[in-house]
């Protein structure tokens, strides 16, 4: 309920401007509203900002990059029309985000001129947005239970005092070992309460924020990529990607997808190829370009809500052949 309640009061809200000379400026009005504050990871958020003034005030800035910080910006479009006696001036923000939790679009500043020339500045409200998992049944902490009571050692406990020291050490040593192998699972064990698409736009988003790049480490930039997309298409169509070759993947897609999505499929995978075993380095126009099409493939192959799919569980090939790839170098 608060989540809604939340929802419901960040769509709209209004705030308006009287500039500190009471009367001797016009009024001016700002209105900041995104379309949805509910979404799940990847869902395309419209946040528009349109401030209604006099014809003779001129909008000089709408910032909202400290704003936006949280958020991928997808697109941003400026409009402008005039209603009645006053103009309409604004820009409209295609956002998203890919990882779980609640967010908050900071308030955005605007700077405007009067007649006289003379300088303003304010800032709109601020907006919440929460990202959810689309599978609303999952509950990681489904499995904590409550602490037990306290009982009582009665005689001589001295000895228990000793036990306990043993079982103590012995836990700490247990604790230890799984605290480590979790640190290692633990990446997996979070993409099992993800959908198939959740979970590539997630690796995508930390593949495109890595330092692979900034390393020159082309290859195993795109062997990981590669590998996402198999695993995605291994969870989502239920093929056995990971194991396949390209010509074997295409075949297993077949049937599932138009040509035109194929194509789009066929052209990344063979671009990784060529990357990972022709030792093509690419430009830096290509590696945007294939990142731009891999959240395309995504976007139009993700399930609907209706859908459902399960992974194959399969062993990750990426230890090995990154070991490989960097052996080759």
């Amino acid at each position: 309920m608060r989540h809604k309640l939340r929802a419901l009061f960040s769509l709209f809200f209004l705030v308006t401007l009287m500039p500190a000379a009471i009367g001797s400026d016009p009024p001016i009005t700002a209105k900041a509203e995104v379309d949805q504050a509910l979404i799940t990871i990847g869902d395309r958020v419209h946040f528009r900002v349109t401030v209604a003034h006099d014809p003779k005030v001129k909008i000089l800035n709408i910032d909202a990059d400290q704003a936006l910080r949280d958020f991928e910006v997808k697109d941003v479009t400026d409009f402008s029309y005039r209603e009645g006696k006053q103009v309409h001036d604004g820009k409209t923000y295609v956002i998203t985000n890919y990882e779980l939790g609640e967010y908050v679009i900071r308030p955005v500043t605007i700077s405007w001129q009067t007649a006289d020339g003379r300088g303003r500045e304010f800032q709109t409200n601020s907006l919440y947005v929460t990202v959810e998992s689309i599978d609303q049944d999952t509950n990681p902490k489904s499995d904590i239970r409550g602490v037990k009571g306290v009982y009582p050692l009665e005689g001589r406990f001295w000895p228990w005092l000793v036990v306990l020291g043993i079982a103590v050490g012995t836990a700490s040593l247990t604790a230890w070992y799984l605290v480590r192998k979790r640190a290692i699972m633990a990446p997996r064990d979070q993409a099992a309460i993800l959908s198939p698409h959740e979970e590539a736009y997630q690796a995508l988003y930390r593949l495109k924020h890595s330092d692979y790049l900034h390393r020159n480490q082309y290859k195993l930039y795109f062997l990981e990529l590669s590998e996402l997309l198999r695993r995605y298409f291994q969870r989502r169509y239920q093929i056995s990607a990971l194991e396949s070759t390209t010509t074997e993947l295409m075949s297993d897609l077949k049937d599932k997808l138009p040509l035109e999505q194929r194509t789009l499929i066929q052209d990344v995978v063979q671009f990784c190829d060529a990357v990972k075993f022709a030792k093509h380095t690419p430009s830096v126009q290509e590696v945007v370009k294939q990142n731009k099409q891999a959240f395309l493939i995504i976007d139009q192959t993700k399930e609907t809500g209706s859908e459902t799919s399960e992974p194959i569980v399969s062993p990750s090939p990426l230890e090995a052949s990154k070991a490989e790839v960097e052996g080759s170098r």
